[in-house]
């Protein structure tokens, strides 16, 4: 089963993703590493550097979706995207 993790390479969603490949090989991430750090996407997963809010050209098919994607992820940085998070939730 094709599995996507949006925010795959933060501290929760990378978590996710190595419990995920372990069942499903097939995983795909998509995170812009605003705070997440790409050393933590596993090797067999395909990864997107790419952020949400924009365009992605590239069509992905998956049977099942996960979000982990967040600009407030982290507390100490919440500061520094505060306008990021307000445009990514549609306020």
């Amino acid at each position: 089963m094709k599995c996507l993790v949006t925010g795959g390479a933060g501290f929760i969603g990378s978590h996710l993703v190595d419990h995920l490949i372990k069942k499903y090989p097939d995983v795909t991430v998509i995170d812009n590493l605003c705070t997440g750090n790409e050393n933590l996407i596993p090797n067999n997963s395909e990864f997107i550097n790419h952020k949400l809010s924009g365009i992605l050209h590239k069509t992905i098919s998956c049977k099942r979706q996960f979000n982990s994607s967040s600009e407030s992820e982290s507390g100490l940085r919440y500061e520094s995207y505060i306008l990021e998070t307000l445009k990514d939730i549609g306020s």
